[in-house]
């Protein structure tokens, strides 16, 4: 695992027992438990009284290092040799990794959340109507499709999404779902090729 001159410095900072003393230590793991443990509560946490930037950076150092480590799946004696590179005492190593051992399942599961996917549509129903009269002078009358998609988010579970569509637009979509088809199938056997 990689970590940036920033992080390092960071952590040498959290090394020194004379910018980081054992009570804002022990407060550090405090912390970082309750907000690895739920991210949201980050906001609440005050991580120290004085406005020592040394000791804000070997805060966010720890935080930096937990997380990548939880999202790398680092096991326990790569994480303890980085910290022994960056001259941390047997004793706040071992607080560390034990931190570490009780948040890795529940950040992880944060992480494998996040990200930019689009959901995954699971189900979808569809009714065919037929609109006689608008308030909208715009449209005519004519067929109109409701169509609702059950979609699942990671972390999240089901969710609908509802819209409806003109013979036009719904002949447009059912072309454009075809063509993503095609195009899928023949992305598959080219990867398929590879292999």
């Amino acid at each position: 695992m990689e970590i940036s001159n920033q992080i390092s410095e960071g952590l040498k900072h959290l090394a020194v027992a004379s910018k980081v003393d054992d009570d804002t230590f022990r407060s550090f793991l405090e912390n970082s438990m309750v907000v690895l443990s739920n991210p949201e509560k980050l906001n609440e946490i005050n991580v120290t009284q004085s406005g020592d930037s040394e000791v804000k950076a070997a805060y966010a150092a720890l935080l930096t290092v937990l997380v990548e480590a939880a999202r790398h799946d680092t096991d326990s004696a790569t994480l303890c040799s980085l910290l022994e590179e960056k001259k941390l005492d047997s004793i706040r190593i071992d607080k560390i990794l034990k931190l570490f051992g009780i948040v890795k399942p529940k950040l992880q599961a944060h992480l494998s959340g996040v990200g930019s996917f689009p959901p995954h549509i699971v189900d979808t129903y569809w009714k065919l109507d037929y609109l006689y009269k608008s308030d909208n002078l715009e449209y005519k009358s004519g067929p109109r499709y409701l169509i609702n998609l059950v979609t699942e988010v990671a972390g999240v579970g089901e969710k609908k999404i509802q819209f409806a569509c003109t013979m036009e637009e719904m002949q447009d979509l059912v072309g454009k779902l075809r063509e993503a088809s095609k195009l899928i199938e023949k992305i598959g056997n080219v990867s398929f090729a590879l292999y």
